[in-house]
């Protein structure tokens, strides 16, 4: 016999790493003469990386021919032989009925900028970065793990070469230069300058309703060298702004890629007539024409021209950008009591550029009103500082400063001085923080009953305590266990008749900190949790409710049954609005479940609801 259990899963968290969705297509525009120019691709790009275990890229294609899925493939591993990323990168892409004369375009699925306390650990707090470049630098997925990260779509109704050698005919456009350049779009070269309404524009709103840029609009300036997004000079949205997005004059100010521009700023694509599938998120046409070594990103492609390399400035825009990242992690801090013991502090460094010259430690007694720097040393895979002892109580604050070989500092934090590290010297009040989700109910027939907490301290944790009783007698206090982390685990076990339906259990749970003071936290922090202890329901193989009435059929966890305004009649509501959990990447579980268990029968089980979601 099976057991079904009907239950309602919300899951959601308050504080994240803000998204937005992702702004106007980028296209590509084909020319209608011949280039008859090839520019190779990096060295070592053959067939037999197809054969790649772990590939970098995976692709859900739609529609696609199995010639332009070969093409398709080939380009993604030219990327594959320049980029990195510990996360996969998700490409949905599309053979669509386009327009004449759009060859393709491309976006990345969404963009995301720093959650509260940046645990991505983004170099910029303020602005938006494509979701598949956020996840290389934050290391894991900020999407569900089986979202796309890149939109890609290819007109079926050009006329196609399909080959890989680069041997491009006349008449025709090169597949695989198209594919490479619309990655790059949703890798890197996309922002939000823009007309709208005859005026420009830029940014999307993010964390306290601030509007922030794209991080490539970061980078874009006039002949002027003024920011685009300074809006002292061009306030948001104005006419300013729109003369300066259609003057011909604009630049890429990245240091990288300046180096490999001759030192001289990279000019884009900026017409007097504003082209919103391409002004300011290609480089100049002229400047780097047809067989240029860096033609890739330029918004038109003529037939027979294939480009099989991004070309070094585009490659120094991706670095300046974040595709050449350095990753800071550091160890966990905890508050010393001894206040003449020195403090040692590390953290693990590691950087796409490969060199670090220099690698610092600055930390302050007073809050910064004075600082002292220390240069880290090597120990094992780690970089460790020595901060001497303050002999005096005080709250010690510091943050970590790399340079790499380009030349750009990280900071971690990333707002260093304003939100550093702080280790407190000194005699410890802090109490241990307990979070625990408690137990309603419990039926009279369990052997034993399984308590989950973690609990944290500042300094370490001592030991951590179940006090229960049922009904009004007091039992032994349980210990709790540690089982990773700070996860902690007790059991309690019940002889036959310790409990019947009707009892109830009360429990508070106790921790004990290694401090001198030896702290003591409660949760709760008065009073105590209850548990009911009822009889088990029958098995039932129907079951059935409107809810336009209460109802003790269920074990609910965030949920109520209710009538609400806007609702007709009774319902199952989790809180209106959601409750926040205050806490970056946290999620909040609602739960209703049916105490009931149903018998499945082998034919003609089904189950119906209605479900309204309101976002």
């Amino acid at each position: 016999m099976k057991k079904y259990f009907f239950t309602l899963l919300l899951l959601f968290f308050s504080w994240r790493a803000w998204a937005i969705p992702f702004p106007d297509q980028v296209y590509c525009y084909g020319k209608d003469s011949n280039a008859h120019t090839f520019v190779s691709p990096p060295a070592g790009i053959n067939m037999l990386k197809y054969a790649k275990a772990n590939p970098l890229f995976v692709v859900t294609y739609h529609n696609f021919p199995d010639e332009a899925k070969v093409a398709f493939s080939y380009a993604l591993k030219i990327w594959e032989s320049l980029i990195a990323s510990p996360v996969p990168i998700r490409v949905d892409a599309t053979w669509y009925d386009g327009p004449a004369g759009v060859l393709g375009s491309a976006v990345p699925a969404e963009y995301r900028c720093a959650s509260k306390g940046n645990p991505e650990g983004f170099p910029d707090l303020y602005c938006y970065y494509a979701i598949a470049l956020a996840e290389k630098m934050a290391g894991k997925d900020l999407n569900s793990p089986l979202a796309a990260d890149i939109i890609v779509n290819m007109n079926k109704n050009i006329n196609w070469y399909l080959g890989t050698d680069g041997n491009c005919p006349a008449g025709c456009y090169d597949f695989v230069t198209v594919v490479l350049h619309e990655i790059c779009h949703a890798l890197a070269i996309n922002g939000s300058i823009k007309v709208e309404n005859g005026k420009g524009t830029w940014g999307a709103k993010g964390f306290s309703d601030k509007i922030l840029p794209l991080v490539w609009d970061k980078y874009v300036i006039n002949g002027s060298h003024q920011h685009l997004i300074d809006t002292l000079l061009f306030p948001v949205p104005s006419l300013s702004l729109y003369d300066q997005i259609v003057s011909g004059n604009i630049f890429f100010d990245s240091p990288i890629a300046i180096r490999y521009n001759g030192n001289t700023p990279v000019r884009l694509y900026a017409p007097a007539t504003y082209d919103p599938g391409g002004s300011l998120f290609h480089l100049d046409e002229n400047t780097f024409p047809a067989g240029n070594i860096n033609s890739l990103m330029t918004p038109f492609l003529s037939m027979a021209e294939a480009i099989h390399h991004p070309g070094p400035v585009v490659l120094g825009i991706m670095a300046q950008i974040g595709w050449v990242h350095t990753y800071i992690t550091p160890d966990s801090f905890k508050d010393i009591e001894d206040i003449h013991q020195d403090i040692a502090v590390s953290v693990t460094i590691e950087s796409d550029s490969g060199h670090y010259p220099a690698k610092r430690l600055v930390y302050s007694y007073d809050n910064f009103s004075s600082s002292h720097v220390l240069v880290m040393g090597e120990a094992g895979h780690k970089d460790t500082a020595v901060i001497p002892a303050p002999h005096q109580i005080a709250d010690v604050k510091f943050f970590f400063s790399v340079i790499d070989s380009f030349g750009r500092i990280y900071h971690l934090p990333v707002d260093s001085s304003l939100s550093p590290f702080v280790i407190h010297c000194g005699p410890d009040e802090v109490k241990p923080v307990i979070a625990h989700d408690s137990l309603t109910l419990i039926y009279e027939d369990v052997a034993s009953l399984q308590f989950n907490a973690v609990v944290t301290d500042n300094i370490a944790v001592d030991s951590v305590w179940l006090e229960y009783y049922i009904n009004t007698v007091r039992k032994p206090d349980v210990l709790f266990t540690l089982s990773t982390g700070s996860q902690y685990t007790a059991n309690v076990v019940f002889a036959t008749g310790d409990i019947k339906a009707g009892d109830s259990i009360r429990y508070r749970i106790r921790a004990v900190d290694k401090s001198s003071n030896k702290n003591v936290a409660w949760l709760p922090a008065s009073g105590y949790f209850v548990i009911r202890v009822e009889k088990r329901p029958p098995v039932v193989v129907t079951y059935k409710n409107n809810f336009d009435s209460a109802s003790n059929d269920f074990i609910l966890n965030g949920f109520y049954i209710g009538t609400f305004p806007g609702f007709p009649g009774g319902a199952l509501h989790s809180p209106h609005p959601y409750q926040s959990t205050g806490k970056p990447m946290v999620y909040r579980e609602y739960t209703a479940e049916l105490k009931n268990t149903i018998k499945i029968l082998p034919q003609g089980s089904f189950m119906a609801f209605d479900e309204i979601v309101l976002v």
